[in-house]
């Protein structure tokens, strides 16, 4: 087993392919996929996961919701998301 990833590695890492990626909504999906694994997973804590994720531009909220929830959203659900991210 290798040691966990600290914050500022993740956080480098993540800085570092957005720039020189030519397909930063590809990026930003498995980034975000990534940090949801390594959170469920007790890799980051929620405070890290929660300040790399809203680090990232804003792509796959619904989605990510959904992935934690392991179901779709419900439209109430959806809306109630919605008024959160502004």
């Amino acid at each position: 087993m290798t040691s966990k990833p600290t914050e500022q590695e993740l956080a480098d890492r993540v800085a570092k392919q957005l720039a020189w990626s030519s397909d930063k909504a590809t990026v930003i999906h498995v980034w975000q996929g990534y940090l949801a694994g390594l959170y469920e997973w007790g890799q980051i804590d929620l405070d890290v996961y929660s300040r790399l994720s809203s680090a990232l531009p804003k792509g796959a909220d619904k989605e990510i919701a959904e992935l934690f929830m392991g179901q779709p959203l419900s439209a109430e659900q959806e809306a109630q998301l919605a008024a959160r991210l502004g």
